[in-house]
């Protein structure tokens, strides 16, 4: 109910920054939903998965790492690494850079920040990483994205 109520407060604000923000809390919904079914179903990996892609969500500017995601679910990393291999096909970190450099796009497009502070609001203490990654995923250097 809180993220209904989350989602239909940005549904009405005309800003830029608003359409990532409702996004992000739909998807933070549908994820909701999910774990509602897969409680249901009992599959406790799922449920977990959820967990912590919700968490990595909420945390989304901060630096987060494998070990910090284990250590605050009390799981081992290689356990964690399986659950996104498993059901993401993909790993922590791909998972987590690409959230992270989806929102550095929309907030290139939409924000007066510059690659260097956005980088930073991302947890990413080095620039020329974040411009790395972000080149990686977009074909192309974060301040020709922003234009």
């Amino acid at each position: 109910l809180p993220l209904c109520a989350k989602l239909n407060h940005y549904l009405y604000i005309n800003l830029p920054e608003a359409e990532y923000e409702f996004q992000l809390i739909f998807s933070q919904l549908l994820l909701e939903f999910s774990k509602c079914l897969r409680m249901e179903s009992g599959d406790v990996s799922t449920s977990l998965l959820n967990k912590i892609t919700y968490f990595i969500h909420e945390h989304l500017t901060e630096s987060l790492s494998l070990g910090d995601i284990a250590e605050y679910f009390n799981i081992s990393k290689s356990y964690l690494t399986k659950l996104f291999r498993q059901h993401l096909h993909t790993s922590v970190t791909v998972y987590i850079n690409r959230i992270k450099m989806d929102y550095a796009a929309q907030l290139l497009r939409t924000s007066l920040m510059n690659v260097s502070e956005i980088s930073v609001f991302l947890g990413y203490h080095d620039p020329a990483y974040f411009s790395r990654v972000f080149k990686k995923c977009f074909g192309q250097s974060p301040s020709k994205y922003k234009g």
